[in-house]
């Protein structure tokens, strides 16, 4: 009977004491109905975004919540035993808006270098970098932190992509599918078989904004919704950009170790050509603003994905060409190696390849 009692008292207090050395875990349902900052402060007091899906016991966060107006109201949400105090989600108004700072010069940027964050109190909190050209409407690649995550929430509204004042109107009107249309007719002839119309007449989606950062990779509705600027996007044909890019995403964001995070770098390089439709057909390059040769169709898009310590584990390469039905060679800047996940071989899903990363890394560089 004793025996029995004092195997009783210790499961008891086995129990409380993981309850109180434990943590607690946000649900979806408490992720995806909250649109508040959520922030917490590191071992040397320093304000930080949180990035995991979890906190430990006796964590207390911040909750930045944007009202009526644009006000800003800060909440604090406890974790103890186990549980979130408030338990139930604080629902804000709308989310903070991501500013973007002009920052030092990378030398492996070609172009401008911006940070992405949520600035708080004159402080300003980085979430990811993107490598910029302002004059040509062209990305050249982002750079991201992303952490592991199990739960993986939705917006509930696909936010407006914000210009940032970097580009014009005019220039981000070229994104349009209809404007899309209208170019390849002018570049490639009246006959263009590329851009098509449905049984409506209406221009067909093939194009569209393709994330380098992906929003999937962040896991609040702020940081999701930082993602959706111009000088994060590139065009890239939709059906790939739903297709094996997608997939690669995936795997990358499913992989990560637990409570760790790994650091990507995603860009695009290259210029796409298709043949026109003249008597003497050539070959012309793929402008969507092609007057001024500006937003450039790229015609390979890459992940390179680092550990937690930057040692280089994988680089992903694919093809952003879903009329050449026959997979090309591998760039020149990739030495194929096998790929981690498998991938279907098709145009219409991008042709990948998995790449050498040092190879790849130096010699893109050099790009």
């Amino acid at each position: 009977m004793y025996k029995e009692v004092g195997v009783l008292l210790l499961l008891v207090l086995l129990e409380f004491s993981g309850q109180v050395l434990g943590e607690c875990r946000f649900s979806h349902d408490y992720i995806q109905n909250s649109l508040g900052t959520f922030t917490t402060n590191d071992v040397h007091g320093k304000l930080q975004l949180l990035r995991f899906g979890s906190v430990d016991e006796g964590t207390i966060l911040g909750v930045l919540c944007r009202e009526d107006g644009g006000k800003i109201v800060t909440h604090n949400i406890g974790c103890r035993r186990g549980s979130l105090n408030p338990i139930d989600p604080i629902r804000c108004v709308d989310t903070i808006v991501a500013k973007v700072h002009l920052t030092d010069k990378d030398n492996s940027c070609p172009a401008s270098m911006y940070r992405i964050g949520i600035e708080i109190q004159n402080e300003f909190l980085e979430l990811y970098r993107a490598c910029y050209d302002k004059g040509n409407v062209r990305s050249y690649f982002s750079e991201a932190t992303i952490y592991r995550k199990k739960i993986h929430s939705k917006l509930k509204a696909r936010p407006r992509f914000s210009t940032d004042e970097l580009i014009t109107p005019a220039q981000e009107a070229s994104f349009q599918t209809k404007n899309i249309y209208k170019t390849f007719v002018k570049t490639y002839g009246s006959n263009q078989k590329y851009m098509k119309k449905d049984e409506n007449g209406r221009p067909l989606l093939l194009i569209n904004r393709g994330h380098l950062t992906a929003s999937s990779d962040m896991l609040f509705a702020d940081q999701m919704t930082s993602t959706f600027k111009y000088l994060n996007v590139v065009p890239q044909f939709e059906s790939i950009n739903s297709g094996n890019w997608m997939q690669i995403e995936h795997w990358v964001g499913n992989n990560i170790p637990e409570k760790s995070f790994v650091h990507l770098r995603t860009g695009a390089f290259g210029l796409l050509s298709l043949q026109d439709t003249k008597s003497k057909p050539t070959m012309q390059p793929a402008f969507l603003i092609p007057d001024k040769k500006q937003n450039p169709v790229p015609e390979w898009m890459y992940k390179i994905v680092r550990d937690a310590n930057n040692r280089l584990l994988h680089v992903f390469l694919t093809y952003n060409n879903i009329f050449n039905l026959t997979k090309p060679k591998a760039h020149e800047c990739c030495k194929t190696v096998a790929c981690p996940l498998k991938l279907e071989d098709s145009s219409s899903l991008g042709f990948t390849y998995c790449c050498e990363p040092q190879q790849f890394v130096e010699c893109v560089h050099r790009k």
